[in-house]
């Protein structure tokens, strides 16, 4: 009869540093197989994005309504995860820290920095857009002129 190998991924903390380690778990034996892969300095990794959203973020008034505890800071639609993430790895002057994947970037990110966010195309609208598209969809006798004002408006902001 065959040993099953059930595989998991471990991150282990010790020191400001993420250890990424393999659990190798025999059915018949009931025994750990534990090895080091790399190590991570994600202290790094945090001041860097969070010097990104001091520079690049936009602090928007008020706090989300579930989250109280702090004040998100978003970056333009235009950033992206994988952006930032390159940025990143061309700054990384220690080569074992130029290892790290996009999804574990992504996934420390998600874990200690919540409140630092990418906007969502809906969300990266000024005042004057959202009146607009507010007004023409709920108006319906000056759909036209909204319309037109919101496509005017659109062409000045592209301009810009």
């Amino acid at each position: 009869m065959q040993d099953i190998y059930l595989i998991t991924q471990i991150f282990a903390f010790d020191d400001g540093c993420i250890t990424l380690q393999l659990n190798k778990l025999v059915q018949k034996h009931k025994h750990q197989n534990i090895k080091t892969f790399w190590r991570y300095n994600y202290n790094a990794l945090l001041y860097f994005i969070n010097n990104y959203a001091e520079i690049h973020g936009l602090l928007l008034p008020g706090c989300h309504v579930h989250q109280d505890a702090y004040q998100t800071i978003y970056f333009p639609t235009a950033d992206t995860k994988r952006k930032i993430y390159n940025l990143y790895i061309d700054s990384v002057v220690n080569f074992d820290d130029a290892k790290m994947d996009e999804s574990t970037f992504c996934h420390l990110w998600d874990i200690y920095i919540p409140e630092i966010q990418i906007m969502s195309p809906q969300s990266d609208l000024c005042e004057v857009c959202q009146h607009l598209k507010y007004e023409i969809s709920h108006n319906c006798d000056d759909t036209i002129i909204k319309t037109n004002k919101y496509i005017i408006h659109i062409n000045l902001a592209h301009g810009e």
